[in-house]
């Protein structure tokens, strides 16, 4: 039921955006996401409008055909109240991110292309609960455009990464803003904007909502195992096992520019045994040299005791 209220706010959006654009000519650039427009203008309506405009037919159908299959699923996973406020929240948050990443890059590195950047559509939120989707069972693969498998966990970023290079005119940092809400969020940063479930079951109680909470498709929120719930520091150690295997990544990288820059034969020299320097090679023979001496003289000795032995 929640995803079908988002499915259907970005539909009306959209016919709007048609009628309007019939009677008046295009306005998407009024309600797109340019964070010099809502940083310097003050015009914080376009936080809310970005998510539910879009900008062609096939661009809302391709994302309402995604927020069917990622959203249902969801929803029976969370219940309808705690999906509903995960929507909610992701139209405000990913813009808000995107504009936040947007200001930093100018701030600090006198970048001015995110900031003039337009964007629009619901794509930030899809990959917001692709994220969510993807952990449920992280442990799982899928397939990535039938090209390669990936980790259920890793899904999320290598789509991000094969979307850029196939679809160049997408927002790369819309899709990322919405990928950093959903892991903050699945890692608990943002429990304390949620509800807690005693309290979305104290609401579905309500008698004012009995007629949506009555209707076959709306999901009570489940029981889930506290046990299984992650913590921000669960993501800190993420991210340090993260930065350990790119790490030994990026050594391997090195070894093996190595061996096609220079061929085996660095390889196996640095495998063969240092020679000897000159000077141990004279040290050596010189104990020879003594050794035979010491041979020598005690022969000698020998044969001169025998002699006088004879005698």
């Amino acid at each position: 039921m929640a995803n079908l209220l988002a499915v259907s706010l970005c539909c009306l959006a959209f016919v709007y955006q048609v009628l309007d654009d019939a009677v008046d000519g295009p306005k998407l650039a009024c309600y797109t996401l340019c964070p010099v427009n809502i940083v310097f203008l003050h015009e914080y309506y376009r936080l809310v409008s970005s998510g539910f405009f879009h900008g062609s037919l096939m661009h809302i159908g391709m994302n309402m055909l995604t927020a069917a299959a990622i959203g249902s699923f969801l929803e029976k996973s969370y219940g309808t109240l705690r999906h509903l406020f995960t929507v909610l929240w992701g139209v405000l948050l990913v813009p808000a991110v995107y504009v936040l990443v947007a200001w930093i890059c100018y701030q600090l590195f006198g970048l001015e292309g995110p900031m003039y950047q337009h964007s629009v559509g619901f794509s930030g939120v899809l990959f917001q609960l692709s994220v969510l989707e993807a952990n449920l069972n992280p442990h799982s693969e899928r397939s990535v455009f039938g090209m390669f498998r990936v980790s259920s966990s890793s899904y999320p970023w290598a789509m991000l990464l094969v979307m850029q290079f196939i679809l160049p005119h997408v927002s790369f940092l819309g899709h990322l803003s919405g990928i950093l809400v959903g892991t903050l969020q699945l890692f608990g940063f943002f429990d304390f904007m949620f509800p807690s479930d005693a309290c979305l079951r104290a609401i579905e109680e309500w008698a004012c909502i009995r007629s949506l909470t009555s209707k076959p498709n709306f999901v009570h929120v489940p029981v889930q195992d506290d046990a299984q719930r992650r913590t921000p520091f669960m993501l800190i150690l993420s991210m340090n096992r993260l930065a350990y295997s790119c790490f030994i990544q990026c050594g391997h990288l090195l070894e093996t520019l190595k061996f096609c820059i220079f061929g085996a034969n660095v390889t196996q020299r640095a495998l063969e045994p240092l020679p000897q320097s000159d000077d141990d090679s004279d040290s050596l023979s010189l104990k020879d040299t003594q050794h035979n001496q010491d041979i020598d003289d005690i022969e000698l000795q020998m044969a001169i005791a025998e002699s006088l032995s004879k005698k």
